[in-house]
């Protein structure tokens, strides 16, 4: 499956379904929802910046899918027939000759589902994709008081190599 069909049900332990799915950039109502969705606290783990709503130019950013150079996937839930992101995850392949088959990745979840959860989960997808696209790294800053990405990826048996600097953590997960 490409990723630009891409749509995968998960199960969630306490046994609520989650769809993972690409983000389709040609609907706004969908960017403007993700950003509601999301708490200013995973949001302040995305841009490392003080809790704040993002601007429509930061949440083009965040969710908008080029193919050639960045992949993005939302975690849904159906509300009314609808389906509700409650996290986003993507990566942007560098551009730098040096760094072709790196990309920075990005995750952000709702604070009222189980964020480690579905932090590992948008990890297992991104990776799966990025594998397939010839991604061979990630590369992500995070701050250094929360474990939610940790606990992530040691939920999902991914090795890394952290450097802390400043109080955040850059991080380089190297994808096999």
């Amino acid at each position: 499956m490409s990723a630009r069909e891409y749509l995968v049900e998960e199960s969630l332990r306490d046994g609520r379904v989650v769809t993972v799915q690409r983000v389709k950039p040609d609907e706004p109502d969908t960017r403007e929802q993700d950003s509601y969705s999301l708490s200013r606290s995973a949001l302040f783990h995305k841009f490392l910046m003080p809790d704040r709503e993002l601007d429509e130019r930061e949440l083009i950013a965040f969710t908008d899918s080029n193919l050639f150079q960045q992949t993005a996937l939302f975690l849904c839930v159906e509300s009314d027939g609808k389906p509700v992101p409650v996290g986003c995850g993507q990566y942007v392949r560098n551009n730098r000759p040096d760094t072709s088959s790196s990309a920075e990745l990005t995750i952000g979840v709702s604070a009222d589902y189980p964020r480690t959860e579905l932090k590992a989960i948008l990890l297992r997808h991104l990776i799966k994709l990025a594998k397939s696209e010839g991604v061979t790294a990630f590369t992500t800053a995070y701050p250094a008081n929360s474990i939610v990405l940790f606990d992530a990826l040691r939920e999902i048996d991914q090795s890394v190599i952290s450097v802390y600097a400043a109080g955040a953590f850059s991080l380089l997960l190297p994808i096999s």
